[in-house]
C-alpha cells in the first residue's frame, strides 16, 4: 500500500511503498548474480537429501547446518556473489525451539548469507501448533454448559483437548497469565489462540469498552511511593455483572487505575455480592482511584462471560479450550501459541539477510538481535506474538516480584523483561544491540508488547549505532503492555526511524531514549484513542537525550477531546531537539508540540 499524504510530501521522496502480506522487496543487483553455494527447504524434502532445489532439505535447521559447513569448505568464489542462499519453499515450518544464527553463520561485507522465500506462496515460521477443525467437539459437560452465559454460547461454542501440548518436552507449554502493563516486566505470554492469523479475545467483561471504578474504600499499597505491604485495593462495582464472577477462580482486571497512562493487569482476590465490593489480589503501581473518566476496567479469563464469536477460555487444569469460532471450523485455521523463546535469534552475527518470510504463533517474541552489525531484515511479517515483534539489543528480567522503579533487575540477552526499568534507572546502558542493523518493508502487528525496538550505539561516547527502521507498517502493538510499547521504539545513539506507517495504538506511536536519532517521513495515525496523558511521538525523564531530529512527519487522528493528549511530547525534561516541518492535523486537545521543562528546543515551519 503506499503512503496517503499532501502532495508536497512526493516532492521529498515521502510516497514510498509500505509492504503487505505477499510483497516482494526489491533485489539488489548482487543478489542476482549466480551464486556458488545454495541450499533448498521444502516441506516436501528429506533432511537426508543433499539440499539441492530437485532434492531439498525438509528443515531450516538442515540447511543452517549445510552452511556452516559449505562456509568452512568454501574459497568464497565469485567475490561479488551473496556468500550463501537458503532459499525456503512455500508451506509452514514449526519451531520447537529457536532458529538460532551466530558467528558461525555470518556473511562477509557485501556478501551476506540469505535465506528467503522461492516461489509464489508464503513461508511461515510458526512457534505453535496449528489445531485441526477435526479435534472441535460440542460442549457436553453438564457443569461447563452451567457456565456458559447464553443458549447461543452452549450451541456455537466448541471444546479442543489441547492435554498432547502436555506430553511434548516443555511441560510448560500453557504458561500462566502474568502481570502485564506499566512497571510491570513483559514476560512471555500464557497460550493464545489466533483463528484465521487473528488473535481471538480471551473471554471478557464487556465485549468493548470498560467499566468505571465506583467508590474506593482502599486505594491498596502504592508500590510508586515505597509502599512494600502489598496490598490489593477495595473498591465498589459500578456493573451488576461482578455479581456472577463470585467464586470463580482466576478472574482478572485489565485497566487504567489511578492514571490513564498507566495500565495494569491485576488478578481479583475475591468479589462480594452482599456489599458489591471487589477486593485486588496485587496492588496497582499508583493506587485504585476513582473520579475521572479514565479510571476504568474490563474483566477477561472468564468462561462465564464467553458469549460472542471469537472469545475462547483455556481450562488449563483440565487442558481444554473452549472457543466460540467467527466462521465454519472447516474453513478457518485455528493455531496457539507454545515457543516462550524468540523464534528467530541473531546472537553476535553479521551480514545475515532474512527476507520474504512470515513470522508468527510465539508465546515471546518474534525475532531477536543482539551483537554483530549488517544484519538485515526485509519483507517479513510478523504478527500474532505475545510479547514485540522485533528486539535488539538485551533486555533485564527483574531482580524481585517488585513493580516500577524498584524492578531493576539486571541485563539478560534474549528477553524483553524489565527493560524499560532498567533503561530509566540505567540511561547509559549499551545494550550491545550492534550496529547497522536495517528492518525494511516489514509488517509487524498484532504483537502483545510493541512492534520494533531498535538500538545501537554507546551513549558513554557518543558512537552512533547507524541502524535504521524503514518503510515499515505497525499497528496493533500493544495487546498486552501499552505504555512505552509502541509501534516503533529507539534507543542507543544515532539511529534512524523513517518512512514508516504505524497506527491502532492505545497509547503511542513513537517512543524514543538516547541520543541523536532521527525521525523523519512517518505516517503516525489513530494513536491515544483510550489513554490519557499519552502521544503519538514520546521521549522523557532524561534531559541528557538531547540532539535528536523530528522532522517531515505526518500526524493526524491523535486522541480524545476529552482527555489529555500531545503530539510531539517532549516531556519531563526532554532538551535539545529539532521538530520542523511536520504535519499536524487533528492532533492533541493540550498541545501539538508540547516541552515539559526541556530546554533548547527549536519548533520550526510545522
Amino acid at each position: 500500500m503506499a503512503l496517503l499524504l499532501p502532495p508536497f510530501w512526493a516532492l521529498a521522496g515521502l510516497l514510498i511503498s509500505v509492504s503487505g502480506p505477499g510483497s516482494v522487496v526489491t533485489t539488489s543487483p548482487a543478489e542476482l548474480r549466480a551464486n556458488p553455494i545454495e541450499f533448498f527447504v521444502a516441506p516436501s524434502g528429506s533432511d537426508a537429501s543433499p539440499g539441492t532445489v530437485d532434492q531439498p532439505f525438509a528443515t531450516l535447521e538442515r540447511a543452517q547446518q549445510a552452511v556452516r559447513v559449505a562456509i568452512l569448505a568454501s574459497a568464497d568464489g565469485d567475490p561479488t556473489a551473496p556468500r550463501a542462499t537458503v532459499w525456503v519453499e512455500a508451506g509452514t515450518y514449526q519451531l520447537d525451539e529457536s532458529l538460532t544464527f551466530g558467528p558461525s553463520d555470518s556473511g562477509l561485507p557485501g556478501r551476506p548469507v540469505v535465506w528467503r522465500a522461492r516461489g509464489e506462496g508464503e513461508v511461515r515460521l510458526i512457534g505453535g501448533e496449528i489445531l485441526p477443525a477435526e479435534r472441535a467437539v460440542p460442549v457436553t459437560d453438564r457443569g461447563i454448559l452451567a457456565r456458559l452465559p447464553t443458549d447461543a454460547a452452549r450451541e456455537h461454542v466448541r471444546q479442543y483437548d489441547v492435554s498432547s501440548l502436555r506430553e511434548r518436552a516443555d511441560a510448560s507449554l500453557f504458561g500462566d497469565l502474568v502481570r502485564s502493563g506499566h512497571g510491570h516486566p513483559v514476560l512471555p505470554a500464557g497460550l493464545e489462540l489466533f483463528a484465521d492469523h487473528e488473535p481471538m479475545t480471551l473471554a471478557r467483561y464487556p465485549n468493548a469498552g470498560s467499566m468505571k471504578i465506583g467508590r474506593v474504600l482502599d486505594s491498596g499499597s502504592v508500590p510508586r511511593t515505597g509502599d512494600r505491604t502489598n496490598r490489593g485495593a477495595v473498591f465498589e462495582y459500578t456493573d451488576d455483572r461482578h455479581a456472577r464472577w463470585a467464586g470463580v477462580d482466576d478472574v482478572w482486571l485489565q485497566g487504567t487505575f489511578m492514571w490513564g497512562y498507566a495500565d495494569d493487569r491485576i488478578p481479583v482476590d475475591h468479589i462480594n455480592p452482599e456489599t458489591r465490593q471487589v477486593k485486588l489480589a496485587a496492588p496497582h503501581l499508583y493506587g485504585v482511584g476513582t473520579g475521572q473518566d479514565y479510571r476504568q476496567y474490563y474483566a477477561l479469563n472468564l468462561l462465564e462471560e464467553l458469549d460472542a464469536p471469537g472469545e475462547w477460555y483455556l481450562d488449563r487444569s483440565n487442558a481444554v479450550v473452549y472457543f466460540w469460532p467467527r466462521t465454519p471450523l472447516v474453513d478457518t485455521e485455528v493455531a496457539v501459541s507454545t515457543l516462550r523463546d524468540p523464534l528467530i535469534k541473531l546472537v553476535d552475527a553479521s551480514h545475515v539477510v532474512i527476507r520474504d518470510m512470515t513470522i508468527e504463533y510465539g508465546r515471546g517474541m518474534g525475532a531477536y538481535i543482539e551483537g554483530g552489525e549488517s544484519n538485515t531484515l526485509a519483507g517479513l511479517t510478523i504478527r500474532n506474538v505475545g510479547t514485540i515483534g522485533i528486539l535488539m539489543g538485551q533486555g533485564a528480567m527483574p531482580a524481585s516480584d517488585a513493580v516500577g522503579i524498584e524492578a531493576n533487575g539486571g541485563p539478560q540477552s534474549g528477553v524483553v523483561g524489565s527493560l524499560l526499568v532498567y533503561l530509566y534507572n540505567n540511561t547509559a546502558w549499551n545494550r550491545n544491540a550492534g550496529k547497522r542493523h536495517v528492518v525494511r518493508s516489514c509488517d509487524v502487528y498484532n504483537t502483545g508488547a510493541g512492534g520494533i525496538f531498535l538500538s545501537g550505539g554507546d551513549r558513554h561516547t557518543l558512537e552512533p549505532g547507524e541502524s535504521v527502521a524503514e518503510n515499515n507498517k505497525t499497528w496493533n502493538n500493544q495487546r498486552r503492555a501499552k505504555f512505552g510499547w509502541a509501534g516503533i521504539i529507539v534507543d542507543g545513539v544515532g539511529n534512524r526511524v523513517a518512512h514508516n506507517d504505524i497506527s491502532q495504538s492505545d497509547f503511542q506511536g513513537i517512543v524514543g531514549h538516547g541520543n541523536e536519532h532521527v525521525f523523519e517521513y512517518n505516517h503516525v495515525y489513530d494513536i491515544g484513542m483510550d489513554s490519557d496523558d499519552t502521544s503519538p511521538w514520546y521521549m522523557g525523564r532524561d534531559p541528557s537525550g538531547r540532539g535528536h531530529i523530528v522532522r517531515y512527519n505526518y500526524f493526524h487522528d491523535i486522541g480524545r477531546k476529552d482527555r489529555m493528549g500531545m503530539g510531539v511530547y517532549l516531556d519531563d525534561g526532554t532538551s535539545g531537539a529539532v521538530v520542523h516541518g511536520n504535519v499536524f492535523d487533528r492532533v492533541a486537545s493540550y498541545g501539538t508540540v508540547y516541552s515539559n521543562a526541556g530546554s533548547d528546543i527549536s519548533i520550526t515551519n510545522n
